[in-house]
């Protein structure tokens, strides 16, 4: 978003920084560029530390405004409980009733569940999508990076698994993958503004004669209703569906170990 927000500016603002400039107005020309210089701060407030893998420790990315605020970074191995492989919505799809009410494989994701119950997913930046593998090389790096740094301290990257049955997992993923909302009701949430928001403020002209701006703002506001219901529900089920494929993904990684540890058939 950064970058394509980035992009319209580059071609809006300069015309219109140049026009204000030669019409006299070296104020509004400055006033033109703001944007750009705003944006600018933002990308540098938003941009992550490195992630950061070591024998003892694990260190997740933050942004300079988490930092500032006292976001934790590091996180001693000893202080995990958990550490899998997960998947991962970004803001967009869940602001994105079309995008997130899709109910496909989402992004590649390693979960951090510290021993006080906080977890932190470091979202690795999406590529072009593989069907054939899940994740990318850097996400696939750091998984290998931890499995070697929890198999030098002896201990499993799961220690506390959720009880889980296959039946019970195999309902929670097809609860992950249903429409987070109707298609329909979607579209209708949508669209609903334009119409509302008008007829509101018609019928309230024909009520009370020439408005104000305070009631057409009301108008406003209250036509915007059925919007901002879908944007909430959306994402507050779409948080419910990221917690459901933590859980599946914390089960899968802890069975997957206990595969691996289980002795094999012995030979004669």
């Amino acid at each position: 978003m950064t970058v394509a927000l980035a992009f319209i500016l580059a071609l809006a603002t300069p015309v219109a920084a140049g026009e204000r400039v030669l019409a006299g107005r070296p104020d509004e020309a400055a006033a033109a560029m703001a944007p750009i210089g705003l944006l600018g701060l933002f990308a540098w407030l938003a941009s992550r530390s490195p992630l950061r893998v070591s024998a003892d420790r694990i260190e997740v990315p933050r942004s300079r405004f988490a930092r500032a605020l006292g976001a934790r970074r590091a996180f001693a191995l000893a202080e995990v409980d958990n550490l899998y492989p997960t998947y991962y919505e970004d803001v967009g799809m869940r602001l994105s009733p079309f995008a997130s009410a899709e109910g496909t494989a989402k992004h590649a994701g390693l979960a951090v569940e510290a021993t006080e119950g906080k977890r932190v997913v470091v979202e690795f930046t999406p590529t072009v999508l593989n069907l054939r593998r899940h994740g990318t090389e850097p996400y696939h790096a750091t998984l290998a990076a931890l499995r070697d740094a929890c198999a030098r301290a002896g201990r499993p990257l799961v220690r506390k698994p959720p009880s889980l049955t296959e039946a019970q997992a195999e309902a929670m993923l097809n609860e992950a993958s249903r429409p987070l909302l109707p298609f329909p009701v979607t579209v209708a949430g949508i669209l609903a503004p334009s119409a509302l928001i008008p007829g509101l403020v018609w019928s309230l002209g024909q009520m009370l004669g020439p408005l104000p701006p305070g009631p057409v703002l009301v108008a406003a506001l209250a036509g915007l209703t059925p919007l901002l219901a879908v944007f909430a529900f959306v994402d507050l089920k779409s948080r419910r569906r990221a917690d459901l494929l933590h859980e599946v993904q914390k089960w899968r990684e802890h069975r997957k170990e206990a595969g691996a540890r289980a002795p094999g058939p012995a030979q004669s």
